[in-house]
């Protein structure tokens, strides 16, 4: 998965992920029809310290792109199934332990 920032005409910007430049599009919904708003895209190479940092508060982890990668696994997977997260350049792997509405206890 890659990212990349679109850099609109009215100097907004917008970070967007996909397999290529046309898959993120794509996925973002972003159609033809916006290519006169965009200025430029460009490929994120090196996140944000605050999106590669994972923030651990009183053994929860707090990075939203981590978590937002455990809560696609938790969509289809059992107790026992095992999670690999490509975060910073590194692979975490996490048995899921137990889960309830709220909660899920990786170990």
């Amino acid at each position: 998965m890659k990212y990349f920032n679109v850099h609109y005409n009215d100097k907004k910007i917008e970070r967007i992920k996909g397999e290529s430049i046309q898959d993120a599009f794509k996925k973002a919904g972003l159609g033809g029809g916006i290519m006169g708003a965009v200025d430029y895209w460009e490929e994120v190479t090196e996140m944000p310290v605050e999106q590669k940092t994972i923030y651990i508060n009183n053994d929860e982890i707090c990075n939203p792109s981590f978590i937002e990668q455990l809560r696609n696994f938790l969509k289809d997977n059992p107790i026992g199934g095992t999670v690999q997260v490509h975060f910073a350049n590194r692979i975490y792997e996490y048995v899921l332990l137990s889960q309830t509405g709220t909660e899920a206890y990786f170990c």
